[in-house]
């Protein structure tokens, strides 16, 4: 078995004559160090079977007890060599993430998404751009024209949105595996019918809580959300939506694929015209419909 130091625990000199392992907490002092007891805790420090501590010590002309005694004292300091020591995780250095938006989030998003390595690439979607996710910002509503058009890449996607009063993030959508982000436009049609009407006037305003101190803890969310499904195979926001309040508060809430939807369908079909803003925005009113020449 080697026998090392453990390079988490600290080091330090107290003095020219005494040496400290460990300071929150304490493991142990040598005061007053020796030509001998410097040889053993270098040993220590890069590693070094039981018997071999014996052989420096022996070395340095003193005994296997005082090796034995020394050991004692550090052993809380030792690296327990025989644990499995987990992988080390890898790191958003060469993740090719597009943020798809504008404004003070958006920008606050792509200054953090760097500031990690991360290697931001054009978020206007083309077919052969390689993409390991892209962040679609919107305020009241994301247009169908940009999610589809990630879709239809067949690329991953995590949609943020700024309301009223707070913002959402998710679902991440997995084309394929889960709900998009139409079939959630289409699950408030089914609350509303004027939804589709509604949201096309709101797309040009922009949200009041879209800056501030509410915005970045927006980002960062997004951020760790967004960082935990590449990095750590989180599923979570493949179904799920977060909303997000000023207060501190959230709730979660879950969507399914809706009927109506075709982004489960075969690949190339995947952004069926279920739901095209410009469509309802075109349709006249009932009184115009009444009003027209049969």
């Amino acid at each position: 078995m080697i026998l090392r130091l453990d390079p988490a625990v600290p080091v330090v000199w107290r003095s020219p004559t005494a040496v400290q392992l460990g300071v929150d907490p304490v493991v142990c002092v040598f005061d007053g160090v020796s030509y001998a007891t410097e040889r053993l805790l270098a040993a220590l420090a890069v590693g070094v079977p039981e018997e071999g501590l014996e052989v420096v010590a022996e070395a340095a002309d003193v005994g296997p007890d005082y090796a034995a005694a020394l050991l004692d004292a550090v052993r809380p300091a030792l690296l327990d060599e025989t644990a499995v020591r987990p992988a080390t995780p890898r790191g958003p250095e060469g993740l090719r993430i597009a943020v798809d938006g504008s404004g003070p989030a958006a920008r606050q998003l792509a200054e953090v998404l760097a500031g990690l390595g991360v290697r931001l690439v054009d978020a206007l979607p083309a077919l052969g751009d390689e993409t390991d996710a892209a962040v679609l910002l919107g305020s009241h509503a994301i247009s169908p024209s940009r999610h589809g058009a990630w879709l239809r890449r067949d690329a991953p996607h995590l949609g943020v949105v700024f309301g009223e009063r707070g913002a959402r993030i998710g679902p991440f959508v997995e084309p394929g595996a889960g709900p998009c982000l139409a079939c959630l436009d289409l699950e408030r049609s089914d609350e509303d019918d004027a939804w589709p009407v509604i949201a096309a006037q709101l797309m040009a305003k922009r949200s009041r809580v879209e800056g501030g101190r509410f915005a970045a803890s927006v980002v960062l969310r997004v951020v760790d959300e967004l960082l935990a499904h590449l990095l750590d195979g989180s599923r979570e926001l493949v179904d799920q939506s977060i909303e997000l309040r000023p207060d501190g508060s959230e709730t979660r809430l879950r969507h399914a694929p809706h009927a109506r939807c075709g982004c489960r369908a075969l690949p190339g079909t995947a952004t069926t015209d279920v739901l095209t803003l410009d469509r309802f925005r075109s349709r006249p009113s009932s009184a115009a419909a009444a009003a027209a020449p049969a």
